[in-house]
């Protein structure tokens, strides 16, 4: 545990030592209460804000991100007041006040960090506020002036852009403190998970959401909280049984969350590990663990109790349905409506003009789109896949850059665990990894919680 300033009045008293462990096992605590007791989201939120102040002058303020990543939505001060609103701006305080001097910007997020400057310099600032203004109407109250929304736009925009960046800067620059951020990440996916059961957040009755708006969501935390449980060794997960009991419940939670992508998203992240991890023993191990987890498939669908679980049943339909015709299948089908929208974002980027397929033609923030946008896509859903939509916003040079910042950042990772031996950065490639997958199922821009993976 390290302190923000060493001078701090008090800081070399015993019991500071004690004020971090005090701060995050509120933060769990207060999750848990809101795992228990969905409806509790304005005391939880007032509660987490505690901890921030507890926190304040300790690394460890880094981990509370870990609440809004899984309860942005719940954690309110008041109906219609986000925590996280209030949070981000706390954190961005504490980097500038105790951070700012002695952190370094990390080589892979420039690329990006380019685009997004240069988005918010010339293509946000004439943003169409239309359809924003509409929301209001809708809600029957009078919407405020355009400038006043464009402004409001901005500014959360650039907040949000802070809140991702400084996070994963001051993460990377304590190792220490990354490590316990995805240590306890998979606690509260677990969390998130009995939460979505107890509240019925439960997508058409049948797929898990955990505390999120859609299970491909879900799976993505699942997924990084799995490979962290596999790759971490130290504290709690130095006992196998630890292991083997958080393995099994998120695992639990993935079948329920029924996501394609998230499975074939495992099973390509459990290769990838097998063969880094073994090495020269990877083919073999790799058909053994094969063999494996067949016969455990096949002995657990003979046994009924297990057969008949909802959850399994639940993905076996869905397995089923779209995978067990794919010839006779329409691909729109099989993509679950995606491809869809897939073809009219394609089209519209064919259809314009070359300096709008090089630097993007519209400006589109994670379901905002402009009015005139909507009427030529044919519809006001998103391209459900972030490459698409980089295209829209940044065109094919902003989406090279994206590409080639998480590539930095795989390289300089694979650098640190194969020349380093530091096995924590092989967990952060895989996670790199990950976001780089389902970034074709999923629209990220920019949902801080999402970008905030990018750049970590």
């Amino acid at each position: 545990m390290t302190t923000a300033v060493a001078e701090a009045p008090g800081a070399k008293r015993e019991y500071m030592k004690w004020l971090p462990r005090i701060g995050i096992s509120f933060m769990l605590l207060d999750c848990i209460v809101l795992m228990l007791i969905p409806e509790a989201g304005v005391v939880c939120g007032i509660g987490i804000m505690a901890c921030a102040v507890m926190l304040f002058f300790f690394d460890e303020f880094y981990l509370l991100p870990l609440a809004f990543i899984f309860f942005q939505e719940q954690l309110i001060l008041a109906v219609g007041t986000s925590a996280m609103s209030y949070f981000s701006y706390l954190l961005i305080l504490r980097f500038i006040v105790f951070d700012l001097r002695k952190s370094k910007l990390k080589a892979w997020m420039l690329p990006a960090l380019a685009v997004i400057i240069l988005f918010s310099i010339f293509r946000l600032p004439s943003t169409d506020m239309g359809i924003l203004r509409q929301t209001y109407i809708d809600a029957g109250e009078q919407p405020p002036l355009d400038s006043v929304l464009l402004l409001r736009t901005i500014v959360g925009f650039v907040g949000d852009v802070l809140y991702a960046v400084l996070t994963a800067i001051k993460l990377h620059d304590s190792p220490q403190t990354l490590k316990k951020f995805v240590s306890i990440l998979p606690v509260m996916v677990i969390i998130s998970g009995i939460y979505g059961l107890i509240a019925g957040n439960i997508y058409q009755d049948v797929r898990y959401n955990g505390s999120f708006n859609d299970p491909n969501y879900f799976g993505f935390f699942i997924n990084i909280a799995i490979f962290s449980v596999l790759t971490l060794k130290e504290n709690i997960y130095r006992l196998k049984i630890v292991k083997i009991i958080l393995i099994a419940v998120l695992y639990y939670f993935l079948i329920g969350a029924g996501s394609i992508t998230g499975l074939l998203c495992n099973v390509g992240g459990l290769v990838a590990y097998t063969v880094f991890y073994y090495r020269k023993k990877a083919v073999f191990m790799i058909f053994v663990v094969g063999l494996i987890v067949s016969g455990v498939v096949m002995g657990a669908m003979a046994i009924p109790a297990i057969r008949n679980l909802t959850v399994v049943q639940n993905l076996q339909e869905r397995i089923e349905l779209q995978y067990s015709d794919i010839a006779g299948s329409s691909a729109d089908y099989l993509t679950s409506g995606r491809t869809t929208q897939w073809e009219r974002y394609s089209g519209y980027i064919a259809d314009g003009r070359i300096d709008e397929k090089l630097f993007g033609s519209r400006s589109m923030l994670n379901g905002m789109y402009e009015e005139d946008f909507v009427e030529e896509v044919g519809g006001g859903s998103g391209p459900h896949q972030a490459y698409l939509g980089f295209i829209v916003n940044f065109g094919f040079v902003g989406l090279a850059l994206f590409i080639a910042g998480i590539i930095i950042k795989i390289a300089y990772f694979m650098y640190r665990c194969i020349v380093r031996k530091q096995e924590l950065y092989l967990l952060m490639s895989i996670i790199s990894a990950i976001w780089i997958v389902y970034g074709f199922a999923l629209d990220y821009f920019f949902d801080v919680r999402f970008m905030l993976f990018y750049f970590l």
